[in-house]
């Protein structure tokens, strides 16, 4: 029965991240076309009403580049464990399912492993005590992040980034006991799956934002695209659509993969014991979508220059 259960869960996961995908690609495609030919009909007719028309590129810009540096920094990561293995080197996975956290706390669980490790053995724990107050455990998050930051890049809107983490994590110590009972209630009455698909959308429009400061090259830009986000201003939206078609079928690919080895992790040991036909069949699919799609110029990892 419990498989059973996963199995409808991963479908309709699939289902729902293909629907999402392809609705929200015509939805950019065509709403200022049925606006503008609607305000054309409207002024033809007298009527004095306008249809406004959505400038909402920043939205999808700011979700496409949580999933670039993502793809980005996980890509690269594993690239080097895999070269490590092959010389017989065993190195710590970095990324676990990042974008399935149901909070900001759990997502910095699952990414950038190695770094939020180093900072919890270094910074963290040597400078909370052994039985912390909340608000000792809160100060020393505030200054963990801040310093998380500073590390990435020596400007404000890496201090930002990194308190804006921060918020979000205290804000997860202070509710921790609430969010317990809250679950139990749910639970009760069937509702707890269902809350965790609202809690993966909240927390990816959290790290979505703080990524804003994280990309911008400073404060006035960052404030600049958070404000084109919020206000509606009628204008034209320029996509290249076919590039946005790929980007959504592959992030479309990448969670439902994840997803699905949500409960069973451990790449290596999938491969090592899949039908031999199946295992080099996958080797020379993967192999060819590299061909057909990679980048043919020299490109630095995003990641590098932080």
């Amino acid at each position: 029965m419990a498989k059973y259960t996963q199995k409808q869960q991963r479908k309709l996961i699939t289902i729902m991240a293909v629907v999402l995908s392809l609705s929200t690609l015509y939805y950019f495609k065509y709403f200022n076309f049925f606006g503008e030919t609607i305000n054309f009909f409207l002024q033809k007719s007298g009527i004095g009403l306008n249809i406004p028309l959505h400038q909402i590129i920043l939205p999808v810009g700011i979700s496409f580049f949580t999933f670039q540096i993502y793809c980005d920094f996980s890509g690269y990561s594993d690239l080097a464990r895999g070269s490590a293995r092959i010389m017989g080197f065993r190195l710590m996975v970095n990324f676990r399912f990042t974008y399935f956290p149901r909070n900001v706390s759990a997502y910095w669980q699952k990414n950038h492993i190695s770094l939020t490790t180093w900072l919890k053995d270094y910074i963290y724990y040597p400078l909370v005590e052994k039985k912390p107050t909340i608000s000792r455990m809160c100060l020393i998050t505030m200054f963990t992040f801040l310093l998380s930051g500073l590390w990435h890049g020596a400007d404000w809107t890496f201090v930002i980034w990194g308190g804006w983490q921060a918020v979000f994590l205290i804000y997860d110590i202070l509710i921790r006991r609430f969010r317990k009972k809250l679950d139990k209630w749910l639970k009760k009455r069937r509702l707890l799956n269902l809350s965790f698909y609202f809690r993966y959308l909240i927390t990816f429009v959290i790290i979505a934002l703080g990524l804003v400061f994280f990309r911008a090259s400073s404060i006035s830009q960052a404030q600049e695209i958070l404000t084109g986000i919020i206000s509606v201003k009628p204008g034209e939206i320029y996509l290249n659509y076919s590039a946005v078609l790929y980007s959504l079928a592959g992030i479309t690919i990448l969670i439902s993969a994840e997803y699905n080895d949500l409960h069973d992790f451990d790449e290596f040991v999938q491969l090592r014991f899949k039908n031999k036909i199946l295992r080099w069949g996958y080797y020379y699919f993967i192999l060819m979508m590299i061909l057909a799609l990679g980048s043919k110029a020299s490109a630095e990892f995003i990641y590098f220059q932080f």
